[in-house]
Order: structure tokens, then sequence, then C-alpha cells
């Protein structure tokens, strides 16, 4: 339930008065420098006299959780704070990433829950108006020393139990047009980094509050594009000089993050990746295409076939490894973090 905050003057004795909504048996605490002042609720409402004016920090706690998002208020002044639903699709993409900065993730969910997620628009060629897919959590700090701290690893997704990858109209075709192809010719020279995947069809030549027209950021809904954190991601760029990183609001899995070892990709890959939670628990790698999700298709991989300079790494549809030529357009499970 939302915690509003008013702050309002006192009975005349310059006294300023916080008024909490909040659930009942909530404890609500206000708190400046070394003072913190705190209160229960009642009937859904909990009642503050703080002495002074000025800047406080406000949470609200029940039943050993606590509101993660705390916030500042200078008096007087409005504020929201919520507690964490237990069901990740109850919350807002606003709350998850408050947990997500707390670190506090794998405390309130479990890799393998989902949160809904509409896009609308055209991704590419591929018209995705009101389409609605799971995005489902892989990982809590995957990886965190080399891509990031405080960040929640997601997969988008799933269509009822399937997992889904996006598919156009070219699929299984090399095209050189506005599909889900790694590259318009069969190259992988320039590795994920310069591949135009990574730059237009993700679109992470743009980012999420100046989406790049035709990509993926540019369908998604407003709020998660609020909250999505970089991520560093490292993957073969050159075979000459090895991994290098990436800075990417969106992502496709490397080869060794999804299966946990390496068959066609580079094997320096390794030394900067990791596998996700959510395939090392062992759940299927099988992708369905996101329009038919009884039929099993190709889905792309970032890693470049370590031997041939005209292929990716892709799963194959029987969730194994597998490659692609670059030109080829193939299914699409992007990976973002909140």
């Amino acid at each position: 339930m939302p915690t509003i905050i008013r702050f309002g003057g006192g009975a005349g004795d310059g006294a300023q008065k916080l008024v909490v909504n909040v659930d009942s048996g909530a404890t609500v605490t206000a708190r400046k420098g070394s003072v913190a002042v705190s209160a229960v609720s009642e009937n859904g409402q909990a009642v503050l006299e703080l002495d002074e004016a000025g800047t406080y920090t406000v949470s609200a706690s029940k039943d050993g959780t606590t509101t993660p998002d705390v916030k500042t208020a200078t008096v007087p002044q409005e504020l929201t704070l919520s507690f964490v639903a237990a069901e990740l699709n109850t919350n807002s993409w606003e709350m998850i990433k408050a947990v997500s900065d707390a670190g506090q993730g794998a405390n309130y969910w479990s890799v393998g829950d989902t949160k809904d997620v509409t896009l609308s628009g055209t991704w590419q060629s591929l018209n995705v108006s009101n389409v609605t897919v799971k995005a489902f959590i892989i990982g809590f700090n995957h990886n965190s020393a080399v891509e990031g701290a405080n960040r929640i690893h997601f997969l988008m997704g799933k269509i009822g139990t399937a997992m889904v990858a996006f598919c156009d109209s070219q699929y299984g075709n090399r095209t050189g047009g506005a599909y889900f192809t790694m590259n318009t010719t069969d190259t992988n020279s320039y590795g994920w980094k310069g591949s135009r995947m990574h730059k237009t069809v993700l679109g992470n030549d743009g980012t999420p509050d100046n989406p790049l027209q035709g990509s993926l950021m540019a369908v998604l809904p407003e709020d998660l594009r609020a909250v999505m954190k970089p991520v560093t991601k490292y993957t073969l760029n050159s075979t000459i000089e090895g991994v290098s990183e990436t800075t990417d609001y969106a992502f496709l899995l490397a080869e060794y993050e999804i299966f946990g070892t390496r068959t066609y990709a580079d094997t320096r890959e390794q030394s900067k990746q990791a596998q996700y939670d959510y395939f090392k628990a062992g759940n299927p790698k099988v992708f369905h295409k996101h329009s038919a999700t009884t039929t099993a298709v190709i889905a792309w991989l970032r890693s470049p076939y370590a031997s041939i300079s005209t292929s990716f790494c892709a799963v194959s549809t029987s969730g194994t490894a597998g490659n692609g030529n670059a030109s080829s357009s193939l299914g699409v499970a992007p990976g973002f973090c909140a």
C-alpha cells in the first residue's frame, strides 16, 4: 500500500506535524541529524510531531520489512513511499529499481519471477504494438565485479510458459534490410561492439531517455526505460586484441552466459563472463517464436564464431550451441538490467 506523507504546521508552538497514511501497525520514522521521531500507524494513519522544520529522511517498516525507497523531505512537502509486493509483477518498475538500488532483490524475489512488459511500435520491420511479453529474472547482481553491482538482470522473455525470441518476416533468410540480423553482410569482424544488432536493432547507439527510432528501446514502455541501468559486458570484439567491454542498456546473451561452457565462441570470452543462474539451474534453453509459441527457433547470441569470420553464435532449435551467418535474420531475446 502506498505511504502518503504530508507535512503541515503544528498547533501554534512551531511544531511540524507529519501525517502518514500507511498500513496499520507500520512504524514510520523521520530522521534529521541525530534526531529520530517515530510513530506507529493506528487505523491506517501515523502522526509524528516534529519540533522543527528542516530536511528529514522518512521510512516505514512492518513485520521486518522496510520501504526500500527511503526518501528525503523538506518541510512542508508531500511524499509517497511504498512497501514491496511479494509478487514481482505487482510492483512498479520504480519499486523494482529501488529494491535493486538497495541490493535487496534476492531478499524479495526469485530467479525466474516475471514482470509483464507491453511493447508498442515498430521494431525494425516488426510491428509489436500491444505485444505483451514477460520479462523474467535471470540473475541478481550477476557477475557484479565485472558488470556492475546493484543490478537485477532480466531476459525478455516469456509468453505463457514458453521462453520466446522475437522473429520478423525474414526469419531464417539472409537479408540486408531492417531485420533481425547481426550485420547486413556475413561478417563478425567488428565483434559485438561493432555489430548492427548491438548498435541499431537493440539501440545501444541511443539511450533509454533518447531511444534510437526503430530499435528495441524505442518500443519499450516509458516506465521501464526510466529505470534501465547500463551494464558492462565483455565480448570478443577483436580477434587480435581479445575481449573488450561495451556499455549496454540492452544486450544478447553470450554463449558462455547461457551454456556455462564454450563450443563456438572464443575461449577468452569466459574469463570475463559467468553463466546466468537461471540457466545454471537447468532451465530449458529452447527459444520459441514469439508469435507461435509452440515453434522452436534459432536465437542469436552476441559471441562471434571464433574460427569463422562470417558468423555469430546462436542457440539451436534443440537448445544446444549453434551458429548462423551474420546477415541471417534469426530470433532475438534481449536482456536488460534494472
